[in-house]
């Protein structure tokens, strides 16, 4: 058993403090948990209709995980306390610990030291919730709902993970984790935890440090092996930002270059901000990785179509021309004055007829493709949308009959109902707000499904142990002159020197990094 499967799956939890303690059990009433509340608070009699122990001794067993939700100093001995009678993890809210610096810092190692083997999540984090079993250690309002199965996040932003859970895509959360200054546990051991649940479709990051770099290269690893695509947000990449990090966790963000190397070597999915995170998760949730890179899209509207188009220029899809006898026959679908093309504009001739659009869009989506796509945007809310849903219908219809993933995209997020994304979802389709963030989201679901046919990623194993470390090519260049044999005459300098340095060799010159700054 994982070391945080008791954290994950809860069937008992604690919660030690006032106000933040009794809105966590809150979350856990109205999520349904069903498992035992045991709320510790040394004079209150009750908490959220529960009643109290007036300490961690006297808890009626041994809790699987646990909500420390008083100050600092407090916090160290409830840890302790959580430790000595087998907790299976605590979650330590307070801050003023690592981040703040000075004495900080000696209290966040007196943290982990009280803790002995029991995981702590923090400190300075807002909690976790598992929508798996209603489980909410989190000390505020949440936006989840329970399901069997669904997207996993972890973030070292309290507030970010609050926003996440208040999204209102039809995709399903399993797990939220926020993990703080990860003085104990970090993103790499949650992610080695949340790849061997079977209710995790995928794993959204977002990050500012990785703190044991060759532990997140083998969890990847594993993640891939087990097609659990995992995406990240990587923050701190500017001067000003990376100013914010330190202070923020003590996070040291390190290079944004490097990272983003990293990152695509393991085959973790980079994008640059929230909605993008949503929207790529959304679909790989429901589709997965597509096996290809050939899309269709359809709209009623020449000038959707030309947007289409255009923004698929700097995206790495297809959007393949229609061979002739494929084009004969969705062309027999349709008016002649109609020109087939891909992206497609059927125009408006066939508008609220449910045969004459369910055969053009089966037609369609009746070739060699890896998804369609339809832009649909619903009128607003008190106007007539009845000619619409025929065209939804239509098209959820043909790709059941075609096994074409379909995606239903507005191209105005306002233009996306609730009860369309909800009709969409049951029909076994995705939808997405915005045509660019359709297309990347596609794009790297494709990507993802390219990365499953190669092979696998080997280990690169750290050589800085039992006195031995990797070289440094220019040492190891010095060793074999030594020994006689030729190499080529270089130095390390600065980045800001090189350019003068190269001016001291003779010839062509190559210049080589030795390392991320």
């Amino acid at each position: 058993m994982h070391r945080l499967a008791r954290l994950l799956a809860p069937t008992s939890i604690a919660v030690v403090g006032g106000r933040q303690a009794e809105l966590a059990m809150q979350q856990c009433l109205a999520l349904g948990f069903e498992g035992e509340l045991w709320p510790v608070h040394p004079t209150r009699s009750e908490l959220a209709g529960h009643a109290t122990a007036p300490s961690i001794a006297e808890l009626p067993g041994s809790p699987d995980a646990a909500l420390v939700a008083v100050n600092r100093h407090e916090t160290i001995e409830v840890v302790a306390a959580l430790a000595a009678i087998g907790a299976g993890a605590a979650v330590c809210y307070a801050s003023g610990f690592a981040e703040v610096g000075g004495v900080g810092i000696d209290l966040q190692t007196d943290l982990v030291a009280a803790a002995g083997p029991m995981p702590v999540l923090g400190p300075n984090c807002y909690g976790t919730v598992a929508a798996t079993v209603g489980a909410a250690l989190w000390p505020d309002q949440q936006g989840l709902r329970r399901c069997r199965r669904g997207v996993a996040f972890v973030t070292q932003s309290g507030n970010i993970a609050l926003n996440l859970t208040m999204q209102s895509r039809r995709m399903p959360i399993s797990h939220v984790l926020t993990v703080g200054n990860q003085a104990d546990v970090g993103i790499e051991e949650c992610i080695e935890a949340l790849v061997g649940d079977p209710s995790v479709s995928a794993i959204g990051l977002h990050m500012e440090a990785l703190g044991d770099v060759p532990r997140f290269e083998a969890v990847c690893r594993r993640a891939s092996e087990a097609d659990v695509p995992v995406v990240v947000l990587k923050t701190g990449s500017s001067t000003l930002g990376a100013r914010i990090a330190v202070s923020h966790t003590s996070s040291m963000v390190g290079d944004a270059t490097a990272y983003r190397v990293l990152f695509e070597r393991l085959g973790v999915r980079q994008v640059e901000s929230i909605p993008e995170l949503l929207d790529t998760l959304a679909v790989l949730d429901r589709l997965g990785g597509i096996p290809g890179r050939r899309l269709v899209s359809m709209s009623c509207s020449g000038g959707e179509a030309s947007v289409v188009a255009d923004r698929a220029e700097s995206i790495d899809l297809d959007f393949p021309a229609f061979d002739e006898g494929h084009g004969a026959r969705i062309a027999g679908t349709l008016s002649e004055l109609v020109s087939v093309s891909n992206p497609l504009d059927y125009h408006t001739f066939i508008w609220g007829d449910p045969g004459r659009l369910r055969a053009t869009f089966t037609a369609v989506m009746d070739g060699p493709l890896d998804a369609a796509m339809l832009v649909l945007d619903f009128p607003s809310a008190g106007l007539d949308d009845s000619g619409w849903w025929p065209t939804l219908g239509a098209f959820a219809e043909a790709s059941r009959a075609t096994g074409v993933p379909g995606v239903v995209v507005a191209s105005m997020a306002e233009n996306l109902p609730p009860e369309v994304e909800a009709a969409t979802d049951e029909a076994g389709m995705v939808a997405i707000r915005g045509i660019g963030e359709a297309l990347r989201a596609l794009e790297a679901s494709a990507w993802w499904g390219s990365r499953r046919t190669r092979s696998p990623l080997l280990a690169v194993e750290p050589f800085d142990r039992d006195g031995l470390r990797t070289l440094y090519e220019v040492e190891a260049g010095g060793l074999l002159e030594a020994a006689g044999v030729p190499v080529p005459r270089g130095f390390v300098v600065p980045a800001v020197d090189a350019v003068a340095a190269c001016g001291s060799l003779a010839g062509r010159v190559v210049v080589k990094a030795i390392g991320a700054a």
